[in-house]
């Protein structure tokens, strides 16, 4: 529905003030957008016959308000009835909201009924068309985001994609097929990425050593089978050594030196000539 900027702002400004009096569900909000869809294409078709609501203002706001509250009507049994529309909308009188829903109704020829196909078709529908306005608000050059690529990724029925009217220069559609492609590269890299790190983390610190020496090497993990054997085992306690023991291993290495002997009272042929025992004290 084509109107100035400042039908616009009183539009969203209506809206608004609808939304917050009457608490209106989400699935109504969206019926009632479904029925002002039919009734812009009825007008399409039959632009002469089928006008504004209120002759002179184009703002749609006599529209958005009869569709609201028909979709109240078809959805819930207990709906707001005309009066409460005509106290809480502050620019309709209850005789013109009447004659506004009986003209809405005849313009689309009664047809309230939505099958769940059809409401899924209306939402991939909406979901493309915010993609694409917020793709170009951005700028040419701007990259999509993930959610302009799932959103324009769900395939729409003939009428709803002939309504679109994407007609692009071959230079336009090759920068944008090109923006897609690498926008889905770049997020499935990612998501590799982690899963490596992920399998990687699960399957030990002996993983990551072996993959991390792989890597400078210029190759894979080393020669094994990947995770390398033991990896990811639990470290079992080891046992301290004897005293005895650990001055042995620690003698063939090198000089033990005479004091850790005396405190250990090891015998003299373990132990290096050094000074007594009392030298040690302390």
């Amino acid at each position: 529905m084509e109107a100035s900027p400042d039908a616009h702002l009183r539009l969203c400004n209506f809206i608004r003030r609808i939304l917050q009096r009457s608490e209106l569900s989400y699935s109504a909000l969206l019926l009632a957008v479904l029925y002002l869809h039919r009734l812009q294409a009825v007008r399409r078709r039959w632009p002469q016959e089928v006008e504004w609501l209120v002759p002179g203002d184009r703002s749609g706001c006599a529209e958005f308000l009869t569709a609201v509250m028909l979709a109240d009507k078809y959805l819930y049994d207990t709906a707001f009835a005309n009066e409460f529309w005509a106290n809480t909308n502050g620019r309709y009188r209850l005789h013109e909201l009447n004659a506004f829903e009986w003209r809405f109704l005849d313009w689309i020829d009664y047809d309230l009924y939505v099958s769940a196909a059809s409401f899924d078709d209306f939402i991939a529908f909406l979901e493309v068309t915010l993609a694409l306005r917020q793709a170009a608000a951005r700028g040419r050059h701007a990259s999509l985001t993930y959610a302009d690529l799932t959103a324009m990724s769900v395939p729409l029925p003939p009428r709803y994609a002939a309504e679109l009217r994407l007609t692009l220069p071959p230079p336009a559609a090759l920068r944008l097929a090109a923006q897609a492609l690498l926008g889905s590269a770049a997020v499935y890299s990612s998501i590799l990425v982690c899963l490596v790190v992920l399998a990687a983390v699960a399957a030990g610190p002996g993983a990551l050593l072996s993959l991390a020496q792989g890597a400078a090497a210029g190759g894979g993990p080393a020669a094994g089978a990947w995770p390398p054997p033991g990896a990811g085992a639990p470290m079992q306690p080891v046992a301290p050594a004897p005293p005895g023991e650990a001055l042995l291993i620690r003698a063939e290495a090198g000089p033990v030196p005479a004091c850790a002997c005396a405190r250990a009272a090891q015998p003299p042929a373990v132990c290096p000539p050094g000074p007594p025992p009392e030298a040690c004290a302390g």
